[in-house]
């Protein structure tokens, strides 16, 4: 039987990581989406004018939001898949 905290600790969890999985879907297909705001408070250059005179590096960071998003939504994803199959089937003791 599943103790009521359990159970609301596993709900909690399981919406947290859903979140966290858009986010990082946002981040795979629209990279400039969060890099936007970030680059122009810590450059104080836009994004569109550092693109324009340095497309090489642009571009490079670019791939490396991809990469992050792609990274972030497959943890989330698999985390979430372990919370939902097997922390409901909660164990007393190890199972070795």
């Amino acid at each position: 039987m599943e103790t009521k905290s359990f159970k609301v600790s596993r709900i909690l969890l399981a919406i947290v990581l859903c979140i966290v999985c858009i986010l990082g879907l946002i981040l795979t297909f629209t990279p400039t989406f969060f890099m936007a705001g970030e680059f122009e408070s810590f450059i104080c250059q836009k994004l569109a004018d550092f693109a324009a005179s340095n497309p090489k590096a642009h571009a490079f960071l670019l791939l490396e939001d991809f990469e992050l998003g792609i990274f972030l939504f497959a943890n989330a994803f698999i985390t979430l898949l372990i919370t939902l199959l097997a922390y409901r089937k909660k164990r007393n003791g190890p199972s070795i």
